[in-house]
């Protein structure tokens, strides 16, 4: 899908919400929600790439000032999957920060 382009950490320009998930074990979807499978943001990441692993910590996209006065941060950060397939070209984020834990 072309909506997995920038969330895949082989890609050399661009990170997106997901791209450290490869790292956490991936994702799978068993049940998505009415609303997670009308807008189709939901579908399964490998975690495939390498053996260590991390737990997500905080994830926190920040935006520009005007973008932050609008709204659009709060609504990126509520709602990333909808923000990312639907708005993220609209409304670039400015900085995607990703804090990991190393799982021993």
């Amino acid at each position: 899908m072309t909506d997995d382009l920038f969330m895949d950490p082989t890609h050399l320009r661009h990170l997106g919400w997901h791209s450290f998930d490869y790292f956490v074990g991936g994702r799978t979807v068993s049940c998505p929600s009415l609303f997670q499978r009308w807008l189709e943001t939901q579908h399964p990441i490998p975690g495939f790439y390498t053996a260590a692993r991390f737990r997500i910590r905080s994830r926190y996209l920040y935006f520009s000032r005007p973008y932050r006065w609008a709204g659009i941060g709060w609504m990126a950060n509520r709602f990333p999957d909808f923000y990312e397939l639907y708005l993220a070209f609209i409304f670039p984020a400015r900085d995607l920060y990703v804090t990991l834990e190393v799982v021993k």
